[in-house]
């Protein structure tokens, strides 16, 4: 009797351990080292910077996968304050493909082109702020993983 429960307990932590995690076998994502600057010009203000997407595609992945962004935003505690937050790739196109295995970090910068609205300046310039966004990749089916960076106090005149 002992020996059977020795040999199901060995068996239950080879089962367990072939399992592993989550990010093994799929996308992770995540948004980070954002950088906002608020510059006032004579004819408004405009958003400046930029932050990190840092894909990594697990060893354990069905193959890697491709990466196409549906939208970022400048948020603060859940509430959107900028949207779209229209950025781009600075030495990258999309979509970013990512191979199995693969982490892959790459520095998007927000266009500089877009004036801001002056409430929008102004509530960018109340606190701290974080990138939001939204991907869809072809590893989980088409999926879309929401992100949203660490906090991160803007820089305003």
């Amino acid at each position: 009797m002992r020996l059977i429960g020795s040999a199901a307990l060995a068996l239950a932590a080879l089962l367990a351990s072939a399992c592993g995690s989550k990010g093994a076998v799929s996308l992770l994502a995540t948004v980070s080292a954002p950088d906002v600057t608020v510059e006032q010009l004579t004819l408004g203000a405009r958003l400046k910077g930029g932050f990190d997407l840092v894909l990594e595609v697990g060893p354990e992945a069905e193959s890697g996968t491709e990466v196409t962004v549906e939208n970022f935003a400048v948020a603060r505690g859940g509430a959107t304050l900028v949207a779209p937050l229209l950025a781009a790739p600075v030495d990258a196109t999309l979509p970013l493909a990512v191979g199995k295995g693969q982490r892959r970090a790459v520095r998007f910068a927000i266009d500089e082109s877009k004036f801001i609205e002056p409430g929008e300046r102004d509530q960018i310039c109340a606190g701290s702020v974080q990138i939001t966004g939204a991907i869809r990749d072809t590893l989980s089916g088409g999926n879309v993983t929401q992100l949203a960076s660490p906090e991160a106090a803007p820089v305003c005149p």
